[in-house]
């Protein structure tokens, strides 16, 4: 019997787009947003952010060097054009709320400290989520598809592979985390995520009923 259920966030519980990141910074850059892209994708510091080995500020000071982004960009300016590249998918969104009155709902994402911090800014629904269930690359200091981040989450659910459910959109952590024994599914529509979840004997009717 399932307990407990995954959600990635990119792209299953909110939809983002990287290329506004470049599109906000450029004003700021003596480089063309292409430049700044292929300067900070080439240097791993998304990377590094987002296993945790560089916290925000530091991070900043790394991007500023490395895109060579004006001294007028102060840090919190920083923080909030990086950060302002999410809108909540809608139907999926509401049904991770909805699942949370029967099943533990919990968070197994790749994401950096300053899009976690502002996305617990702009959406409750995140700060809300059970503690030991947001498994959070930056915090875990590991990313997917590393085996150690699905086995973090497992052993903060304190519950065996076959009662958990992990939502993604990427086929490759989908298939890492099924290897391990949880019952994946690759996100790609609203109504193939609902059948899937059905298959796997979720019950999304009894989270409607409680709206009746």
């Amino acid at each position: 019997m399932i307990s407990t259920i995954f959600f990635d966030i990119g792209n299953v519980l909110c939809t983002f787009d990287h290329q506004r990141i470049w599109q906000h910074l450029q004003p700021f850059s003596t480089l063309s947003s292409e430049e700044l892209q292929a300067n900070i994708h080439d240097s791993g510091l998304m990377n590094r952010h987002e296993s945790g080995e560089l916290p925000p500020h530091e991070f900043f000071c790394q991007v500023q060097r490395q895109g060579k982004l004006l001294p007028c960009l102060s840090y919190e300016h920083f923080t909030r054009l990086w950060a302002e590249i999410f809108c909540a998918q809608g139907p999926v969104f509401q049904l991770a709320k909805d699942l949370q009155k029967h099943y533990r709902v919990g968070l197994l994402s790749n994401i950096g400290e300053i899009h976690w911090t502002w996305l617990c800014e702009h959406f409750p629904f995140f700060s809300q989520v059970e503690e030991d269930l947001r498994v959070l690359s930056f915090e875990c200091g590991c990313m997917k598809p590393a085996e150690a981040i699905y086995q973090q989450a497992l052993k903060r659910a304190q519950e065996k592979a076959e009662h958990c459910v992990y939502i993604d959109d990427i086929p490759e952590y989908a298939a890492r985390s099924r290897q391990l024994g949880i019952n994946a599914i690759c996100y790609h529509s609203y109504e193939q995520l609902l059948g899937e979840l059905a298959a796997s004997g979720v019950r999304r009717q009894d989270a409607e009923s409680d709206k009746r």
